[in-house]
């Protein structure tokens, strides 16, 4: 599971657009929070607040490209969470 934290301060229609958008990427497990948490793997807010946390800066409605890439960015992410449960658990 990819926990994403979206924080679009001031814009609620815009997090309610986006936690949608998010909820319904095929073939990804996600947890969307509005503040930022311990296991957050993903950022999304219209204004830079965290350089330690992958992420964007959306402060209009994505584009469809824009969409692609995060969900690229976002299976990333969970290959690699995958992996590293494997290696920890000894499987192959």
């Amino acid at each position: 599971m990819v926990t994403v934290t979206l924080d679009m301060a001031d814009l609620p229609a815009l997090q309610k657009y986006i936690a949608q958008i998010l909820m319904n990427l095929p073939g990804l497990y996600i947890h969307v929070t509005n503040q930022f948490v311990k296991r957050t793997d993903f950022y999304i807010s219209n204004v830079v607040l965290r350089q330690d946390v992958k992420g964007v800066v959306w402060r209009t409605l994505p584009t469809k490209d824009e969409v692609s890439h995060l969900k690229e960015e976002l299976t990333k992410i969970e290959r690699k969470k995958i992996q590293n449960m494997r290696r920890c658990s000894g499987s192959n």
